[in-house]
Formats: C-alpha cells, structure tokens, sequence
C-alpha cells in the first residue's frame, strides 16, 4: 500500500513539474526557433569563412561569460523553491546578495576580456578585424550574467511562463537588431552587436516581472547571505568553467590550427545541435526544483529513484527518436538550413546530436546531486571527466582538426560521466538505474534511425527525405515500442494525465496516446 501511494505521489510530482516544463520548454524551443531562423540568414550570408571568425568571436563570449552567473543562477533554483515558507524578507536578501556577486563579476571579467581582445585578435588569430567583435562579446559577458540572472529567478519562483517570455524577448530583439545590422554591413561585428542587444532585452524583461511580483524587490546585500551563496555556487560554477569551458576552447582551439571555413562548417553543426541539447539541458533546468523539494523533504531513496528513473524514461521517449530522425536526416536538413557550401557540416552535425544523447544519464544525475546541494561531489566528478575531455582536445585537434574535437566532447566525455554518475549515485541514494526500457528505445531508435538513414539515401538526400523520414518516425516509433514491450499501460496513463493538464498539447498527446494503445491491444 506504501508503495502505491509512493508511486502516486510521484506521479503528481511529475505531472506538475511536466506542466512547469511544458511551459517553459515552450518558451526555450519558441526563442530556439528564432534563434535558428538567425543562424541560417547568417550562415548563408557569410557563408563558412565569415561564419568561422563569428564562431569565434561567440566561444570567445562563452568562455568569458562560462560561469553564466556563476553559480548563482543554480543556488536561486535550488533554494528559492526551499524557502517559500520562509517568507519575502528572506527571499529578497538571497536574491539581492546573489545579484550583486555575480553582476561585479561578470563586470570585472567583461572588462578584462575588452581590454584583451586587441591582443588576441592580432595574436593569435593574425586578424585585427576581429578585435570589435571580440570587444562586443566580451561586453555580452555582463549582460549576460544579468539575463541567465533573471531566468533562475523567475524560474526558481515558477513564475515558468514569464520566464519564457523573457526568453523570447531575447531572441526576437536578436534576430532583428543582428539581421539588420548585418544587412547594413556591419557583417560579424554586426551579428555579435545583435546578441549583445537581445540579452539586454531579455534581462531588462526579467527584471521587470521581478520588480511587479508582489512582496520581491531588492534589498541591502547581507554578508552571511552572500557566504552561504557563495559556498553553494563555487563548486558550481567551478565544474562549468571545466566542463562547458572545454567546449568552447574547443573552437578557439580549433581556429589556431583549422582554416576559417572548416570553424564555420563545425561552428554550424554545432549551433544546430544545441537545438537538440535545448530538450536535456532546459528539462534538467526545470527538474532541479523538483528534485531538490523532493530531497528537501527526506524523501525514502525509492521515492527518489523514482523520480529520477521516470525522468530519464520519459525523456528518451521525447528525445531519442528525434536524435535519430535528425542524424538520419542531417545532409538534406544541412543543406536546406545553411546551404551544401558547408560540406562537413552534416557530418558533425551527426555525431554531435548522437554525442549529446550519449550523456543523458550524467546530465540527469547531475541535476540530482545538485539538488542535495552536493556541489563539491558534483564539481569532483565534472573535473575528472574534464580532464580527459582536455587532454584529448591537446591530443586529437592539432593532428585531425574537427574529428579530433568532436571525439572528445561527444564520444569518450559522455560515455565517462555516465559511468561515473551511475556508480556515485547508486552508492550515494542506495537505489538501482531502472535501465532496460530505457536501452530498449536506445536500440529501438537506432534502429529506426537507420531505416531513415536508407530511406534518405533511396531519395537522393533530398528534401523529400526530410518530410519522409518524419512521418516514417511518427508512424513506426509507437509499434516498435509496443513490440518491444518497452511502453506499458500505466505508461500512457500518465501521458494521458499530463496531456490534460496542457490544454493546447492535449489533442496531439491523446492522439499518440490512442495511436501507441492500438498496437498494445495484444501484449
């Protein structure tokens, strides 16, 4: 009886934090939209050796700006859903001291990357064109921390949909300020021009719905608050520094030994992957509040080994046949979106998106350890798999350029944080990685991945394949769940619930639902 009210309450949970998501994924996959719709007007117009210099000039930004807001951002969506009960005052102190800390950092960091950018553009790149647009990444550093700011706020006190807003605020101010000031021939300074304004306008946005939420506004900093901010973020910010810094020295990297155009050609691919990366990386934003109520309360580690099982289950239901309809589909689709010029694109583009299915697992669990507040365990192991995504990046680029990169981030980094996070948390929660089903859709997708890798080839690689090979996925991925027993009832149950709770996606949610059911009338 435990053990069913265990499950309900976990579904509940599920349900409302699907509901939170939905809500914002909606939002994040709005702005991506948008902000696809900019990479491939500039791509095109810049085409590959133009892009490659404005490839840079945004990992430049990244990895100035790494820290995002340093950690805090995280502190904010793990402690404010806490301290609901613990009333405004002390709420306001936590975000009024986070805010100051991280804004003066990012404004000493962006300082130092503006009066360095001179050096570096003629230093290392030989290319004094690339001094402005680097001066204006480095300002976007700023900026930046006050924008991802504001969205761990609002997220942190479910205000989900102005959140989203913000977002799309963003991306909309990005699209038209970068598109026309490229159009009036400010070219790659133009478009890194344009990012800088979309941020302030998404900031600016946030900080509003901030300002009009009864009972929240800024207060003096106090020290203590600040320390305990600050002993959460350190480790945080720390293994993103590592982790995400890696990627983007990867493209720094990469331009000191690879010709403009071959940065452009993986500058694209990768671009366009982070619209995959959008489904894990804005799921595990929104399930870290989940998961750190769920721990806050001492919760039982079946309890939480629930929640944390589902999560992963439900996901690669959403996730991996996408990977594997977009690998399959990666030349037509490339070519339709930046234009054949990019001739390596398409296979990056493969074996990133492949790459960030790969470490789904590490991400999820991470998100986990994070909502204990075990920063430390956390950065410890983010460090460990850093250091061989590093020493690989050293190894491989000079020798095989782009493969070499890619190998690193999105082939043996993956595959060692998995193993590394199944191993600690099962140690740490006493509770089993409930792995078949999830396997099972793996191999499922791959699978059908293939079959519309063939079915592509059969078309020429042409547009045709892409609406093909969608409505083969959509009409063969539920029988192959349903043959391989790898979806069961209770399943589409809670589908079916959380399909109620979100009206406009409701009438496609029943729709699979049903679908799905039709070929489970016989197990």
């Amino acid at each position: 009886m435990q053990g069913e009210e265990v499950q309900e309450d976990v579904q509940e949970l599920g349900i409302s934090t699907a509901k939170r998501g939905a809500l914002y994924l909606f939002g994040k996959f709005s702005s991506s939209i948008v902000v696809l719709v900019l990479l491939i007007f500039l791509a095109r117009y810049l085409q590959p050796a133009p892009y490659g210099l404005y490839s840079i000039a945004v990992a430049f930004s990244s990895l100035l700006g790494i820290g995002g807001a340093f950690g805090i951002g995280t502190a904010f969506r793990k402690m404010l859903p806490e301290m609901k009960k613990d009333g405004h005052e002390k709420i306001n102190d936590v975000i009024s001291s986070g805010y100051l800390f991280a804004s003066l950092m990012g404004l000493v960091i962006g300082i130092v990357g503006y009066l360095a950018s001179g050096y570096i553009a003629v230093a290392a790149y030989g290319n004094p064109a690339l001094t402005l647009p680097l001066q204006l990444a480095s300002i976007s550093v700023f900026i930046g921390v006050l924008f991802n700011l504001a969205l761990a706020v609002l997220v942190g006190l479910y205000m989900v949909k102005e959140a989203a807003i913000s977002n799309i605020v963003y991306s909309l101010v990005n699209l038209f300020a970068s598109v026309g000031l490229v159009l009036l021939g400010y070219g790659v300074a133009g478009a890194v021009a344009g990012m800088v304004l979309g941020l302030l306008a998404g900031a600016l946005i946030g900080m509003v719905y901030m300002a009009l939420r009864k009972g929240h506004r800024f207060t003096m900093p106090k020290r203590n608050v600040l320390k305990g901010l600050t002993k959460f973020s350190t480790p945080v910010v720390a293994s993103h520094v590592a982790t995400l810094g890696a990627q983007n020295f990867a493209v720094l990297f990469l331009g000191l030994f690879a010709t403009a155009s071959i940065v452009g050609n993986y500058g694209a691919a990768f671009k366009l992957a982070r619209f995959i990366e959008l489904s894990i990386t804005s799921i595990t934003f929104v399930l870290l509040p989940a998961f750190s109520v769920a721990l806050s309360e001492k919760n039982s580690a079946h309890r939480i080994g629930s929640i944390y099982n589902k999560s992963l289950y439900y996901t690669a239901l959403l996730l991996f046949p996408l990977v594997a309809y977009m690998a399959a589909t990666a030349i037509p689709w490339m070519h339709l979106l930046v234009s054949s010029q990019y001739t390596f694109a398409p296979q990056y583009f493969a074996f990133i998106v492949v790459g960030m299915a790969l470490g789904l697992i590490g991400a999820y669990a991470g998100t986990l350890i994070i909502g204990e507040g075990d920063t430390k365990r956390f950065m410890k192991y983010q460090l460990i798999a850093v250091v061989v995504q590093v020493a690989l990046l050293l190894a491989l680029t000079p020798e095989f350029l782009a493969l070499g990169v890619l190998i690193a981030l999105f082939a043996v980094t993956p595959i060692v944080l998995d193993v590394i996070y199944m191993k600690a948390l099962e140690e740490q929660y006493k509770f089993k990685h409930e792995l078949k089903a999830f396997l099972i859709i793996a191999a499922v997708s791959v699978i059908l991945g293939l079959v519309m890798y063939y079915a592509s080839m059969l078309l020429n690689q042409g547009r045709l394949a892409i609406i093909a090979d969608a409505v083969l996925a959509i009409l063969a991925f539920p029988p192959l769940l349903a043959l391989t027993k790898s979806i069961k009832k209770e399943n589409l149950e809670f589908l079916g619930r959380v399909g109620s709770k979100m009206k406009p996606a409701k009438p496609i949610i029943d729709l699979g639902v049903r679908y799905t059911a039709f070929f489970m009338r016989g197990n």
